[in-house]
C-alpha cells in the first residue's frame, strides 16, 4: 500500500517546525500565524516535504497544518510563559543545532539548503528548539494514566480493520475495479479477488488484513472506510488507483483482536496521553490570547 504507517513521522514531527518570521513577499507568502509568528509558503513546504513522500497530496496537506498548528502554538505559550531553557539544555540545543548544519555540509553545503528551500537560519534553530520547549510545559502538566479498558475502547473507536484490492497500473483500471466490486458484493471469495487482483498488497499476505488509525493513509481511502459498516464493500479512488475494500469487524469477538490490540497498546497510551497534553496546550493558549489564522487561499494553492 502506497500510505505506510509513520509512527518515526509523527515522533519526529514534533521538532519540525518554521517559526522564524521569515520576510514574506509575494513569491513567499503567509500560509499561517500563531500568535505573533507568520509561517510562510516555503516554510510550510518544507515541512510538507515530510508528508508528502507518504501521504497524497489531500492528507499531506491536512497532517502538516494539524502539527504545524500544535507545534507552533508550543513555541507561543512557552514564550508567553516567559520559559527559559537552563544552560545544561542550552548546551544540548546548540550541539543538537551544529549536528543538523554538519549534516548538510557533508550533503553539499547547509548555505545552499537554506538558499535553494528559501529557508533562514533561524528556522534550523526554533526546528531544533521545538522538542525542549515541548519537555519544559510537559513539565508544567501532570501525566495522566489510563485504565485497561479506556485503551481497549480507543482501540476500537479509533482502528479499522480491511481488505483491499488495489487496481493501479493496468488500462482502464476504473472498469476492472468496478467488476472487483461487484464480484465481491455477490458472494466471491475477496481473499481469492485479493490474490488474483492485488498480489504484494499490504493485506495479501495477513490474514487478519490491514489495520490502520486515524491520519493514517489517505483521507480518501479513510473515509471510504468509515462510510460502511463491518462486512461491507466500498470503491475508493485516490492518486494510488481504485481500492475496492471490505471492512472486517474489530473487537473482542474477533480472533486477532487480542494479538492487534497488544501490537499498539503502547503507541494508543503515548497517543492519549499527547490528546491530553495538546488539549492543556490549547486552553493556555486561549488563556493567553494566541490566535490562529490560516490564509486559506494560499493554502489552497500549494501542491
Amino acid at each position: 500500500m502506497k500510505y505506510t504507517k509513520l509512527a518515526a513521522v509523527a515522533l519526529a514531527s514534533v521538532m519540525m517546525l518554521s517559526a522564524c518570521g521569515q520576510s514574506a513577499n509575494s513569491d513567499n507568502p503567509i500560509v499561517m500565524t500563531v500568535g505573533d509568528t507568520q509561517i510562510t509558503e516555503s516554510e510550510f513546504n518544507y515541512y510538507m516535504n515530510t508528508y508528502k513522500e507518504n501521504y497524497n497530496m489531500g492528507q499531506a496537506k491536512k497532517s502538516s497544518l494539524e502539527y504545524c498548528q500544535r507545534n507552533q502554538l508550543i513555541v507561543e505559550v512557552a514564550k508567553a510563559m516567559d520559559i527559559k531553557l537552563d544552560s545544561d539544555t542550552q548546551s544540548k540545543l546548540k550541539d543538537y543545532q551544529k549536528s543538523i548544519k554538519d549534516s548538510y555540509d557533508r550533503e553539499g553545503g547547509y548555505k545552499k539548503f537554506l538558499k535553494d528551500n528559501n529557508l533562514t537560519d533561524d528556522y534550523i534553530d526554533t526546528l531544533a528548539s521545538v522538542s525542549y520547549y515541548t519537555d519544559a510545559l510537559k513539565k508544567q502538566t501532570e501525566t495522566p494514566t489510563f485504565t485497561e479498558d479506556e485503551l481497549r475502547e480507543y482501540f476500537k473507536e479509533h482502528y479499522r480493520r480491511v481488505k483491499y484490492v488495489l487496481i493501479s497500473t493496468i488500462e482502464e483500471a476504473k472498469k476492472t475495479a468496478e467488476e472487483v466490486l461487484e464480484k465481491a458484493q455477490n458472494g466471491e471469495d475477496f481473499d481469492t479477488l485479493i490474490s488474483d487482483y492485488s498480489p504484494n498488497t499490504a493485506n495479501d499476505s495477513d490474514e487478519n488484513g490491514y489495520i490502520f488509525t486515524d491520519n493514517e493513509t489517505g483521507i480518501e481511502f479513510e473515509e471510504g472506510v468509515d462510510s460502511i459498516k463491518a462486512d461491507e464493500f466500498t470503491l475508493v479512488q485516490s492518486d494510488s488507483g481504485y481500492y475496492v475494500i471490505k471492512r472486517l469487524p474489530l473487537d473482542e469477538s474477533q480472533e486477532c483482536f487480542e494479538e492487534e490490540y497488544e501490537n499498539v497498546a503502547e503507541t494508543i497510551n503515548n497517543t492519549m496521553q499527547n490528546n491530553v497534553f495538546y488539549e492543556q496546550v490549547q486552553k493556555w493558549a486561549d488563556e493567553y490570547g494566541i490566535k490562529v489564522t490560516v490564509n486559506d487561499e494560499v493554502l489552497d494553492k500549494i501542491n
